[in-house]
């Protein structure tokens, strides 16, 4: 009778971990997969005050001379951008970061006319996974950080020893930047860095924002998809942090965040900002949600700019 039992209830623990490794499959692929169109905009998304803003930025940039230039990633993807040339014959550059799910030329809309008018051009690559860049899984900034520092060579050779290059990123570009900027071959060309709306540590992220995506209990299942994601793309949640990596910044950095962030904790920024040892600003926006402070104080983010970096 007991033997019936017991091996019942072993058949019964197996099913649920299969079960559980089985849904947790399903969640990497939720998390890590790129998105099935590279310029898709949901309609929800087009009523956005954000959007509304973007898409004036957006139909200045099918004005402007534009290239499409290519790098190779340290680990063979073919990764593109699109280059603005800047408006005046300068040598000043912006490399912009987009964020998760999201497109340069969208994210960027709404500030390619502001750096134009402190004559800065715009190089404004498509992330790892979103294409037309390569790669089958999103890195979430943990591999896309050596990604930024390698366009940011690309761009100190094109500019050459006089090149003025500042980096901005929003949301999974601001992790992505803040984990640049504390790699030792960031060119010295580099003035600073913008990084709005940035988490602090990827398993952080995912701890705070994992019940609300899935309505599942982080345990066991954050875990397994960890352990997924380890075997994929070689790297676990907790590995190469933004917050460990500002720790060695050597660039002044503004941190930017909306108040009603529900996407990353505004309690992020402040600790970001706290760990940074170098010259350094916050700019908290009242109201502004994930990456929506250019939409809700943009008088304000400017002059953030043009106060921080002296432009």
């Amino acid at each position: 009778m007991w033997f019936y039992i017991v091996l019942l209830v072993l058949v019964a623990l197996l099913v649920l971990c299969l079960v559980a490794l089985r849904m947790a499959e399903k969640l990497f692929h939720s998390f890590f997969d790129p998105p099935k169109r590279y310029d898709s905009v949901s309609e929800a998304r087009k009523k956005t005050p954000h959007y509304k803003v973007a898409r004036k930025g957006m139909d200045l940039m099918d004005t402007l001379e534009v290239e499409d230039v290519y790098l190779t990633s340290r680990d063979g993807l073919k990764l593109h951008a699109y280059y603005f040339p800047p408006a005046e014959d300068t040598k000043k550059v912006v490399l912009g970061i987009h964020g998760y799910h999201s497109y340069a030329k969208l994210e960027y809309g709404p500030f390619i006319e502001f750096y134009r008018s402190l004559g800065y051009g715009m190089l404004l690559p498509d992330d790892r996974a979103h294409r037309p860049s390569e790669g089958d899984y999103i890195g979430f900034g943990v591999k896309d950080r050596l990604d930024c520092v390698d366009w940011a060579k690309y761009l100190a050779q094109r500019l050459g020893d006089e090149g003025d290059i500042l980096i901005h990123g929003v949301s999974m570009g601001a992790a992505t930047v803040l984990g640049a900027s504390g790699e030792p071959d960031l060119p010295r060309q580099v003035r600073g860095i913008v990084a709005d709306c940035g988490f602090t540590v990827l398993w952080e992220e995912f701890q705070t924002r994992f019940w609300e995506a899935v309505r599942l209990p982080r345990f066991p299942f954050l875990w397994l998809v960890e352990r997924i994601n380890l075997h994929r793309q070689g790297f676990s949640f907790r590995e190469h942090s933004p917050l460990e990596q500002v720790k060695k910044a050597a660039v002044p950095i503004l941190f930017v965040h909306g108040k009603a962030d529900p996407t990353v904790p505004v309690a992020m920024a402040q600790r970001l900002y706290d760990a940074c040892p170098t010259k350094k600003e916050l700019l908290l926006v009242e109201g502004a949600g994930h990456a929506e402070s250019i939409v809700y104080a943009p008088e304000e983010y400017h002059a953030a700019i043009r106060r921080l970096f002296g432009i």
